[in-house]
């Protein structure tokens, strides 16, 4: 999703050698955003990672074991508020991120 103010990636490669580690939107595009609410699943719908933290930072692992997650597809629902001068202005956003290792 690109918008006036928001971009996610579509890729990252959490392998610990300090770039594109986490799953997390360009830095001052999360400005305006308030109410935030993103899970990921994998493939088989699965919910692999949840959080209210508009930088995500998702590290590739399961929420649940904690274990690192094989390389693949993944698909999220973003799920925010956009602070606007008029007030907050809900949006969903949904798209796949290929996790790289």
């Amino acid at each position: 999703y690109t918008g006036p103010e928001f971009y996610v990636p579509t890729a990252f490669t959490p392998n610990n050698d300090g770039i594109n580690d986490y799953f997390t939107p360009v830095k001052d595009s999360i400005d305006f955003i308030d109410q935030v609410n993103i899970r990921i699943f994998n493939r088989w719908g699965k919910l692999v990672f949840e959080t209210q933290n508009p930088a995500i930072m998702w590290d590739g692992t399961d929420k649940d074991t904690k274990q690192p997650l094989p390389s693949g597809v993944y698909f999220y629902v973003y799920e925010f508020s956009e602070i606007r001068v008029v007030g907050l202005k809900p949006k969903s956003i949904t798209g796949s991120i290929h996790l790289l290792r």
